[in-house]
C-alpha cells in the first residue's frame, strides 16, 4: 500500500512524464513547419498548426489571382503537346507525364509562397509584438 504522499507525488510524475511526451510529439510534428516556415519559430508550437491552415486556405481562395498565371501556362503546355501550330513546331517534345508533374509542381510552388508570404505577415502583425513585450518585461 502507498501513503498518500506517495500516492501524490507518483500521480505527479505521471502527468509530468504525459505533458513531456505531448511536448515531444508536437515538436516532432511541427519540425517540418519550422524549416519551411521560419517566422513560424515566433510562434507558440500549439498555434503553428493551425495557422499555417489558415494560410494555405487563403492560398487557396485565391484562386482568381493565379488564373491568368495558370492560362499561360496551359497554353504553353498545350503548344508542348500539340502538332504544328502555324508552322511552328516545338523543338523537343516532352513527355506528357513530365510536363504534367512540372506544372504541378510550378503550381504548388506558387501556392506555397502565396501562403508563405501571407503567414510571414500574419505572424508579424500579431505575433512579433507579443513576444517583444513578453522579452522586455521579463528581463
Amino acid at each position: 500500500m502507498l501513503t498518500k504522499d506517495q500516492a501524490l507525488a507518483a500521480m505527479d510524475a505521471q502527468i509530468i512524464r504525459v505533458e513531456s511526451e505531448r511536448k515531444r510529439r508536437l515538436e516532432r510534428r511541427v519540425s517540418r513547419l519550422n524549416f519551411a516556415y521560419p517566422s513560424l519559430r515566433h510562434v507558440p508550437i500549439e498555434e503553428r498548426i493551425g495557422l499555417v491552415q489558415t494560410a494555405n486556405l487563403y492560398a487557396i481562395r485565391r484562386w482568381t489571382a493565379y488564373l491568368p498565371i495558370l492560362l499561360i501556362i496551359g497554353a504553353f503546355a498545350f503548344y508542348l503537346l500539340s502538332e504544328p501550330i502555324f508552322g511552328f513546331r516545338p523543338r523537343v517534345k516532352f513527355p506528357p507525364l513530365l510536363l504534367v508533374f512540372l506544372l504541378s509542381a510550378l503550381v504548388k510552388l506558387v501556392l506555397y509562397s502565396h501562403a508563405r508570404s501571407y503567414l510571414d505577415g500574419l505572424v508579424a502583425s500579431g505575433y512579433q509584438t507579443r513576444t517583444t513585450l513578453n522579452d522586455t518585461t521579463g528581463a
